[in-house]
């Protein structure tokens, strides 16, 4: 480093010791009104050979280096190759309830709760008993399903008799093909109630519990659908509920929907399948592995992203449903691009700038397009060549060398 402060120092030197002389030549030549071979030589070399400009759409800056200056700042120099590249692409996510892991338990039907089982935050079993309800609606589809069955069970016995009367040819076929008859339309009255009783959670053992003690009609109890955690709790003993009313919610924290939120413009480098590591803001090291599920076919309408959808494990209890997240998507670019390092760009301004390479001593100043920016590398769209080098080190020596000779001139 202090090799080249002194060399830059010895260049200032050299520029403004040839400023001053040229200085004093036109003063001369602004005196006595007549130029000398001399002075004509002195002016020919006062633009300093080491910078050129060509006019393309824009100037073209093209940096000559001494022997020496090359020999000190040893610039490395990368080839721009034509490739598909692999990067890791950062969105941000936010976590709910995987939909096979969340259920609602809703009143099916009206009625007045008469006993609670299970309280936010304790840990239910699939069957296990929530709520009861007495309800006479329930009081009604009991009594009808017995009914039928009471029915169902007479026209079966008489079906059974006139079988074996019709056999003995004592009994008319006719009045078997009516038993049948009653028989089947008995049959199907029993079907409908029972399938009633099931629709509102009653389950096959209830139902065949209830028909074998005939006695009081029982309340409606209202079992887990799912293993879990009770999350909400929204009713109260003696509480009148309708018909579909939310009652509770459980939550099974084993896994999670993760939903991230990515760019229009990633659309091509993302696919169902791809590698994705999960971490918090507050705890960046903490990380784990899933990858994604499906990709939604529309943009968000709110924000206008493309929604990535991933099943995430949760073994060790994280991440929980509300939280925000972090997303590292391994991705691959869908075709071959020209990528160059970080380390190769200045900016002027807002303009990104690569120096490329024409020969030993002489490196070029070219604006570029940079199309997207990774955490290592640039992808250009515009004003670079596969297979042109492009200065990788000492890039701001060279800027700065840029500078020096625009002053100059």
């Amino acid at each position: 480093m202090a090799k080249y402060d002194m060399f830059m120092e010895n260049k200032m030197k050299k520029l403004l010791t040839s400023f001053l002389l040229v200085a004093f030549i036109i003063g001369g030549l602004a005196g006595c009104g007549q130029e000398t071979p001399d002075m004509q030589e002195q002016e020919t070399v006062a633009a300093p050979p080491s910078i050129s400009q060509e006019g393309k759409d824009g100037e073209t800056q093209l940096i000559t280096l001494t022997q020496k200056q090359a020999d000190e700042l040893r610039i490395q120099t990368q080839v721009v190759n034509l490739a598909t590249i692999s990067y890791s692409l950062k969105v941000p996510g936010t976590v709910f309830p995987s939909p096979e892991y969340i259920s609602i338990v809703s009143a099916p039907v009206n009625g007045r709760v008469v006993a609670i089982h299970a309280h936010e935050g304790e840990r239910v079993r699939k069957g296990d008993v929530l709520v009861e309800l007495e309800s006479l609606e329930f009081a009604n589809l009991v009594a009808e399903y017995l009914q039928s069955r009471a029915e169902e069970a007479y026209q079966l016995s008489q079906l059974e008799r006139l079988q074996q009367l019709a056999e003995k040819k004592i009994s008319p076929q006719r009045a078997l093909e009516k038993a049948q008859s009653d028989y089947t339309r008995a049959n199907a009255a029993t079907r409908a109630a029972e399938a009633r009783l099931l629709a509102i959670g009653v389950t096959t053992g209830q139902i065949d519990e209830m028909y074998a003690s005939k006695s009081n009609i029982p309340r409606l109890k209202i079992a887990a659908s799912i293993n879990g955690s009770i999350n909400e709790h929204l009713i109260e003993m003696g509480q009148a509920v309708t018909a579909y009313d939310k009652m509770l919610t459980i939550l099974n924290l084993e896994k999670v929907l993760i939903r991230g939120y990515a760019s229009p413009e990633d659309v091509l480098v993302l696919q169902p399948g791809d590698s994705v590591f999960i971490s918090l803001k507050e705890y960046p090291t903490l990380v784990k592995k899933a990858t994604i599920t499906t990709i939604n076919p529309a943009l968000d309408e709110v924000n206008k992203s493309i929604t990535l959808n991933i099943m995430a494990d949760t073994p060790d209890g994280w991440p929980k449903p509300g939280q925000n997240v972090r997303l590292d998507i391994m991705v691959t670019t869908p075709q071959p691009v020209l990528a160059v390092p970080l380390s190769a760009i200045e900016y002027e301004q807002t303009n990104a700038t690569l120096f490329v390479k024409v020969d030993d001593l002489t490196f070029e100043k070219r604006m570029i397009q940079i199309s997207k920016m990774t955490a290592d590398q640039a992808i250009i769209s515009q004003g670079v060549k596969a297979g042109e080098k492009v200065a990788v080190s000492q890039v701001f020596s060279l800027k700065a060398l840029s500078k020096l000779e625009e002053f100059a001139e």
